[in-house]
């Protein structure tokens, strides 16, 4: 393998994509000349987790049929993409969110040689338990439990999936005081709900839902549980996570080059740079 220094390995959370960080509050802070992680100075690689954005999962056509994975099986993913995809043999920086976050905190336990630094944000190295796994049962039972969901064998999205993502979205996200200066009344609540109800299911691309969207939702929330979750066996030979990046010339663009697309508005990991 290669070395490079300068390489940043960014994960997303639990349902996003690495679309999720081509945003000026992101990108915008951080990849621009003389930012933090100026592109034209760091070598980006932000991948799509397992079961998630354009990387292998569920909705691909094995539905309920999919090998169950965790935590551990999405990190090695991510460890077999730079070490074996690209080449590298050390980070500069791992940093994550969410559910990416507690992929780095994975990382600096498993692998702490290969980086120099870790950042995990919005994730403490705690147990998937309390409350933030009873709302991602309650979530998953609610999907599961709709007629509709047909096992897994589904021909049409099941009616009780949007308020199953209403309910956790407003259990999880905007804060409480946010909540209460913009809803400071039941009039004003109701419409708050009416309208998240009324919008289309947003795909990790940020595309309105398809028939593909239950379970990718119900795999990656069931992926924060600990390994026993379920058997796992040679499958994970065959997962391949794609890239939000701009790798040209690298190895790995020329074994999965589908699975690779080029972003205009950010330059990252350009020739220069590569390992």
């Amino acid at each position: 393998m290669q070395g490079c220094g300068n390489a940043v390995l960014i994960l997303h959370g639990t349902t996003g994509s690495g679309n999720q960080f081509f945003n000026n509050d992101f990108a915008g802070e951080l990849f621009g000349p003389g930012q933090p992680l100026d592109a034209a100075k760091y070598y980006i690689i932000i991948p799509d987790g397992i079961g998630h954005g354009k990387s292998t999962k569920p909705s691909d056509g094995m539905k309920t049929a999919f090998p169950k994975y965790d935590y551990d099986d999405m990190v090695q993913a991510q460890l077999r993409l730079v070490k074996d995809g690209l080449g590298l043999k050390h980070l500069r920086l791992v940093i994550g969110n969410s559910m990416g976050g507690m992929h780095a905190w994975l990382w600096a336990e498993k692998y702490p040689d290969l980086m120099d630094a870790v950042v995990p944000m919005a994730a403490q190295p705690t147990a998937m338990a309390a409350r933030n796994w009873m709302l991602r049962r309650i979530m998953i039972e609610t999907i599961r439990g709709d007629p509709d969901y047909n096992d897994g064998n589904y021909t049409r999205q099941p009616r009780m999936m949007k308020y199953a993502l209403a309910a956790y979205g407003f259990a999880t996200s905007g804060g409480t005081l946010a909540y209460q200066s913009q809803a400071p009344t039941a009039e004003k609540a109701d419409k708050m709900i009416d309208e998240r109800l009324a919008t289309p299911i947003a795909c990790a691309h940020g595309a309105s839902a398809t028939l593909s969207i239950p379970m990718p939702t119900i795999s990656s929330a069931t992926a924060n549980r600990p390994p026993s979750i379920g058997p796992r066996s040679s499958w994970a030979t065959s997962l391949r996570p794609a890239l939000d990046v701009d790798l040209v010339s690298l190895p790995w663009t020329a074994r999965c080059p589908r699975r690779v697309r080029a972003k205009s508005s950010v330059t990252a990991g350009n020739s220069s740079t590569a390992p």
